[in-house]
């Protein structure tokens, strides 16, 4: 588990009615995965078709 999202669960863990902090924090960790991901997916098809 990265610390980011250990981060977020200790932030679940002492919640305090930050419900909202917690919510965004969760959308940009998710948006982040997806772009990283994406972005991983281009690399191997680039590979791919250059072998």
């Amino acid at each position: 588990m990265d610390a980011k999202v250990s981060e977020i669960l200790r932030m679940l863990d002492n919640y305090e009615g930050n419900e909202k902090e917690i919510f965004e924090m969760l959308e940009r960790e998710v948006t982040a995965r997806k772009a990283l991901r994406k972005s991983i997916k281009k690399r191997l098809q680039s590979i791919e078709n250059n072998s």
